[in-house]
């Protein structure tokens, strides 16, 4: 008889599944961290909640207004290039604003439109993320594999705010952007 957690992560038995998971698990600890390091970046510029609003609003408004023109490009381009571009986009402007706040020289504007080119790459990875899982794992198995990637995404969701806390009242909010 299998067990159930054996049943569950029998999609991680493909290695291209395995590196998307990798890399999705990565991805997700690095977005649930950043929300709190930037509002903790703007508190430490002597920014108030409503600096943080805007940063986090803009990063938001972008999302959305982008997440259909990505979902098209998403379902007309090869996938696996449209998730290495959208987490190359995604760590670049990351480490600019990780640089902005540990050199001293973020502003609310700066941050916002750091949250804003993230969010851009975060709308290009969600379709193409989606649109990759059928391609890695064999059609019994895709329930499986979705199953496995969402539970690990929500797990993060839970823990990555308490992790992004620690980090960032001990390494420091640049760091904590840095991560993602």
């Amino acid at each position: 008889m299998c067990r159930p957690g054996r049943r569950l992560a029998a999609p991680l038995a493909s290695g291209p599944y395995r590196v998307f998971f990798a890399a999705q698990v990565i991805s997700s600890a690095g977005g649930a961290v950043a929300p709190i390091a930037l509002a903790f970046a703007i508190l430490q510029l002597g920014g108030r909640a409503s600096g943080i609003a805007v940063v986090l609003g803009c990063e938001f408004v972008v999302y959305l207004v982008l997440l259909p023109v990505t979902g098209m490009i998403a379902d007309r381009a090869a996938g696996a290039g449209v998730l290495v571009t959208s987490q190359a986009i995604a760590a670049t402007i990351q480490m600019a604003g990780a640089i902005l706040i540990t050199s001293g020289m973020a502003r609310v504007w700066s941050l916002a439109v750091v949250a804003a080119g993230g969010a851009g790459g975060a709308a290009l990875f969600t379709p193409a993320g989606r649109r990759m899982l059928p391609r890695l794992v064999p059609p019994r198995r895709l329930s499986r594999a979705n199953a496995l990637s969402q539970a690990a995404r929500h797990g993060i969701a839970t823990i990555g705010p308490v992790a992004g806390g620690v980090l960032v009242a001990t390494a420091g909010p640049g760091w904590g952007t840095a991560w993602e």
